[in-house]
């Protein structure tokens, strides 16, 4: 055996991305008790097929180290997040968690499989616990399409994945519609008993090859986990039920696919499907220009070849972690303009992907949408805080952009928000008709003026561009864009490139403040090659270019997004300088510097987490950012 092990060595030195001589090598350590040895060679392998036989395998020989038992907890609970009709995943985990002394988790994931695989002994398997080598695993087959694999703080690297057996899982989901009512109880207390930890450093997610019309994913990361003590029986299971009184496990159709919807061209009818957790269980749905975002590795991928720090990955977790720390009890964020801090804080979520059906945000982000959707059904559509005065214009702007930004992440997997559709036609006709003569907006909506207000503008052209977005074609949208960018290029100083403040009077020169907000304005609205986005980036390469962020982030929220939507050199130069100073200038506690206003606090928080998810919520290619040119 050792000269087997020896030629596997060897093998595998000569082509590390092996996957065949890599397994043959830990099954050969596995047989010589080297179960440590077995364990670091797979958690470092640049290829790992996503097929079941090889992640149980994976998970299996992992969880049996003290650094491997996260890592394998997380390949099988998002693994069965996408297939719940896995006997084997079901089996393989109970006797993990048997033998680190869960029997209630152990038995649970038993009872499902005995289900789905009468075979199983479920009083047999409860006897005792079962080593590595009681698991029999088949060796692999042929692969198909491209996986990525995440290690630990992520080496990003690619892997084959295995087309799964269409005929097999139908099998087995058509055991599990016999005895329904069984499962279904079986599967809800799987969902509230499985005990589970810290996030997992180890990921897998797919995309589909060439050969596949739609793409099929597995999901095997959740950014977090909760334990069976600290999981409330309101915590959402799928986004139409957490918006419901009862909240009911789904059977996921196996069968079930969404073709990918276009990203570009003149519909602009964009589709997402997604299963929260800061990952997807169906890419397909998503489009293209947002997919990058829903998935850790694709998020880790990302952050590198946009130039981001590893450390950014991490600060946006912990500012999440603060900003759903501090949600008031009525699903609201803040003390002064809950409107805003809540839309920004629900941006930030969604920004990593995080839906209704998140583990451990989920319930941030259903209560916060509550809040929005219930006053907005008190105020005919309206959502901003009585006697704000002029702000109303910018909570009720920030509010429906977070709103369509969730709408357009939950409509295409089948089960959308109740009554979402009908609060955002009536809070963006609310915008639409408060547009003024000159194309723009001003407090309190007044829009008799010719004198608009650059600031409230910016919100309201961000949340039209996601209402857009949204493929609803809400009434008047693309005509008022239309107008709002024929102001915006009267916005700007002719003489020094930056945006002013009013059209005329004593505010009427470029301010740093607000450039960032006249370039994005442009750029998400098919003038992003404009004279006007030059010379405004001129502008802030002058006047902006290496400031500190300061006490208030509006205006580095902006300006950041500006930059790197213009790619290339600017880009880099700006996030150089930048991005570090973001980080260092982030609490320890999650949450950025407090500045004078009573919720900024909140809102900084956000912004810090929108701006350093800026790297993936888009897909950059080359040195432009793709889909945004949507009319």
């Amino acid at each position: 055996m050792s000269q087997t092990i020896a030629e596997l060595e060897a093998a595998l030195n000569a082509s590390p991305d092996n996957w065949s001589a890599r397994r043959a090598l830990a099954e050969a350590q596995l047989a010589e008790g080297q179960q440590v040895a077995a364990a670091h060679l797979l958690m470092a392998a640049p290829m790992v097929p996503g097929d079941e036989d090889n992640l149980m395998f994976t998970a299996y020989t992992i969880a049996h180290t003290a650094e491997g038992w996260e890592p394998a907890q997380g390949l099988l609970e998002d693994y069965l997040k996408a297939h719940p009709e896995s006997s084997a995943a079901h089996l393989t985990f109970g006797r993990l968690l048997l033998g680190r002394g869960d029997t209630a988790g152990a038995e649970s994931h038993f009872k499902v499989a005995a289900v789905l695989d009468p075979s199983i002994q479920v009083d047999a398997e409860m006897q005792a616990p079962v080593g590595v080598h009681a698991i029999h695993l088949q060796g692999e087959g042929p692969h198909h399409g491209e996986r990525m694999l995440i290690v630990g703080e992520g080496e990003a690297v690619h892997a084959a994945d295995k087309k799964s057996d269409t005929n097999e899982k139908v099998g087995a989901l058509a055991a599990a519609i016999a005895v329904h009512a069984a499962i279904i109880f079986l599967l809800g207390l799987v969902a509230l008993t499985v005990p589970v930890s810290a996030p997992p450093q180890l990921s897998v997610s797919s995309v589909s090859g060439e050969e596949s019309s739609t793409v099929e994913n597995v999901q095997l990361n959740k950014v977090s986990r909760k334990t069976s003590a600290t999981m409330s029986q309101s915590t959402p299971i799928v986004s139409v039920e957490a918006f419901s009184p009862t909240a009911v496990p789904q059977i996921v159709d196996p069968n079930n696919t969404f073709s990918m919807i276009g990203a570009t061209g003149d519909s602009g009818d964009f589709g997402m499907s997604m299963s929260g957790f800061g990952d997807v269980s169906n890419m397909g749905a998503i489009p293209a220009q947002m997919r990058s975002r829903c998935s850790a590795s694709q998020r880790l991928k990302r952050l590198r070849e946009s130039g981001g720090d590893e450390r950014a990955e991490a600060a946006v977790k912990k500012a999440l972690d603060f900003i759903a720390s501090k949600q008031n009890a009525d699903g609201s964020w803040g003390k002064e303009f809950k409107y805003a801090s809540t839309g920004l804080a629900l941006l930030s979520f969604l920004g990593h992907c995080e839906t209704p059906e998140s583990a451990k945000y989920g319930d941030s982000v259903v209560n916060g949408t509550l809040f929005l959707m219930e006053t907005a059904k008190k105020n005919k559509g309206k959502m901003a805080t009585e006697g704000a005065g002029n702000h109303h214009s910018y909570e009720h702007a920030i509010a429906t952009y977070a709103l369509c930004e969730l709408y357009t992440m939950t409509k295409e997997s089948g089960r959308e928000i109740p009554r979402l559709e009908n609060t955002l036609r009536d809070a963006v006709g609310i915008i639409v008709d408060g547009q003024d003569k000159a194309g723009g907006w001003v407090y309190g909506y007044a829009n008799g003026g010719n004198n608009p207000d650059m600031s409230v503008s910016g919100w309201q052209i961000q949340a039209l561009k996601a209402a857009h977005n949204t493929g609803k074609k809400f009434s008047g949208v693309d005509r008022a864009l239309d107008k709002a960018i024929s102001y915006v290029k009267k916005a700007q100083d002719d003489k020094n490139g930056g945006w002013k403040y009013r059209l005329v009077g004593e505010e009427s020169t470029g301010k740093p403040t607000l450039t960032g907000a006249g370039i994005l304005a442009l750029q998400i609205w098919n003038e992003g090659d404009s004279d006007h986005v030059k010379k405004g980036l001129d502008f802030l390469d002058k006047n902006y270019l290496g400031r500190p962020p300061g006490a208030d982030f509006y205006a580095p929220y902006y300006n950041m997004q500006a930059y790197f939507m213009e790619g290339g050199t600017r880009w880099e130069t700006f996030n150089s300088k930048f991005q570090k100073t973001l980080l260092d200038a982030q609490n320890a506690d999650g949450s950025w510097t407090k500045g004078d206003a009573k919720d900024s606090l909140i809102r900084n928080t956000a912004w810090g987490a929108l701006m350093l998810e800026v790297y993936y919520r888009y897909l950059p290619t080359s040195d432009k950012v793709q889909g945004l040119k949507v009319r």
